[in-house]
């Protein structure tokens, strides 16, 4: 009996620091492919990719320069994963950004960008991600639904 090689893949989102970039490296040494996005410090999401390389040279790394809080950026993103890794199983969304200053001088702009990325951005991920990941015929809660689908 062949015995045939399972390729797992993963999209984190916020991938190039901190948790994220953790969170790619776990990935990499469980035999993952990760895709992963950033906004902004190309040369940490580079070195995160390399550090995953280094760990599974076996695997596929891709870097994706995404603003979570653009839906537009979000899909494009996942479509690319999609595209260059194959079927998702998992989504990590780790994108965030805080202000760095006190709560009564931040802005309603501030807040409006701070909500785009920590909160739509978890949902436009989701929204991106889920039609890939339920077999058809099944909601995205993993049940069939009473009626039927269009």
């Amino acid at each position: 009996m062949s015995e045939e090689k399972v390729t797992r893949a993963a999209v984190v989102t916020g991938g190039s620091r901190g948790i994220g970039a953790a969170a790619v490296l776990a990935f990499a040494r469980a035999g993952y492919n990760v895709a992963f996005t950033y906004n902004s410090h190309p040369d940490a999401a580079d070195s995160v990719r390399r550090q995953a390389e280094e760990i599974n040279p076996d695997g596929l790394y891709l870097a994706i320069r995404a603003d979570a809080g653009d839906p537009a950026q979000v899909r494009a993103a996942v479509a690319r994963a999609e595209q260059e890794l194959g079927s998702l199983q998992v989504l990590v969304c780790n994108a965030g950004i805080a202000q760095v200053k006190l709560f009564t001088d931040t802005t309603d702009e501030d807040w409006r960008r701070m909500m785009a990325v920590d909160l739509d951005g978890a949902f436009y991920a989701c929204r991106a991600v889920l039609p890939g990941m339920t077999p058809p015929g099944w909601t995205q809660t993993g049940q069939r639904p009473p009626w039927p689908r269009s």
